[in-house]
């Protein structure tokens, strides 16, 4: 900082010394508390690799160390890191089990893992005494991932049927939908992103 900018910064706080900033209300829809969205998170974040490790070869101790040290990361610092850890610890646990990995299991996973990942950006940006708003928190894009998957996964485990073409064709469709749907947010986030 010059002695030009400490000068202007000193006379503009004398200037407007005596100039409150006003106040503005603004109305909310219903709101939810961040402690709790942080708590949510931390819940999913552990459910998430236990419904994928309860089959796991693992002993039963090292598996809940494992889940409660991810679930004590996502309640401290939410975020992205975290959740991707619970997403590969939840793989893991799958790839490690009976039957691995296609179990009737997974599809219920894929569904946490994402809304793990999706809750944990939102309670990444909130402290943990703000609120956010109910209807800033799902999309439609939340559905319809969630929506395909448990599709997915309700034909998949149809009993009698084979499987293997409904798993590859579902695959692919959920993958078609990702696509289109990040291949959107980045056109978005190109076109609003100033040069």
């Amino acid at each position: 900082m010059t002695l030009a900018d400490t000068l202007v910064y000193y006379y503009r706080r004398w200037r407007y010394r005596d100039k409150p900033l006003p106040k503005i209300d603004v109305p909310l829809r219903r709101t939810l508390p961040g402690w709790l969205l942080r708590l949510a998170a931390a819940a999913l974040a552990m459910a998430t690799p236990a419904l994928a490790g309860y089959r796991s070869f693992l002993p039963i101790p090292v598996t809940a160390i494992l889940i409660g040290l991810v679930g004590v990361w996502m309640l401290l610092r939410p975020g992205y890191a975290a959740a991707t850890t619970s997403i590969g610890v939840a793989g893991v646990f799958l790839l490690i089990s009976e039957g691995a990995p296609f179990q009737s299991v997974t599809p219920w996973v894929v569904a946490a893992a994402y809304l793990t990942l999706r809750l944990a950006m939102v309670a990444a940006l909130l402290p943990w005494r703000s609120k956010a708003e109910i209807g800033a928190l799902g999309t439609w894009r939340d559905l319809v991932v969630l929506g395909l998957s448990g599709l997915v996964g309700a034909v998949i485990l149809l009993p009698g049927r084979p499987v293997g073409w409904v798993a590859v064709v579902g695959t692919a469709a959920l993958l078609a939908t990702g696509l289109i749907l990040a291949g959107r947010n980045l056109r978005h986030h190109l076109a609003t992103t100033p040069d």
